[in-house]
C-alpha cells in the first residue's frame, strides 16, 4: 500500500476515501485512532490514506484535482442533515447525501 494523502483529521481522510471510491479506487485509512493522542504526538500527518501501488498515480491525480477545486466560497447546505459542505464536494461529508438533492 502506498500513502497518497496525509491529514490531521479523519473527516478529511474519509472525504478522500469516498472521492477515490467514486473512481473505483479502493483506499484504506491508517492512523485514525491516533487522533486521541494529539498533544502527545506530532500534529501533522498522523492520518494517512493508502491505496494499492497500481492505483497510486491515478489517486494522486484525483486528489490534486480535488485540492485545486476546493473552494469554501461556494459552500452548500445539505438538504438531508443541514450540514455545511465546501462547494467542491458532490456529496455531504456528514451523511453522504448528494448535493443535487
Amino acid at each position: 500500500m502506498k500513502t497518497v494523502f496525509t491529514t490531521v483529521t479523519s473527516a478529511e481522510a474519509h472525504l478522500v476515501v469516498h472521492l477515490l471510491a467514486r473512481h473505483n479506487i479502493a483506499a484504506d485509512i491508517s492512523g485514525e485512532a491516533l487522533q486521541g493522542a494529539l498533544g502527545e504526538l506530532p500534529v501533522f500527518g498522523n492520518v494517512r490514506v493508502k491505496v494499492a501501488a497500481a492505483d497510486e498515480a491515478r489517486a494522486k491525480q484525483l486528489i490534486a484535482e480535488w485540492e485545486q477545486t476546493s473552494d469554501s466560497s461556494n459552500e452548500w447546505r445539505c438538504n438531508a442533515c443541514a450540514e455545511t459542505n465546501p462547494g467542491s464536494f458532490e456529496f455531504c461529508w456528514q451523511c453522504g447525501a448528494s448535493a443535487a438533492t
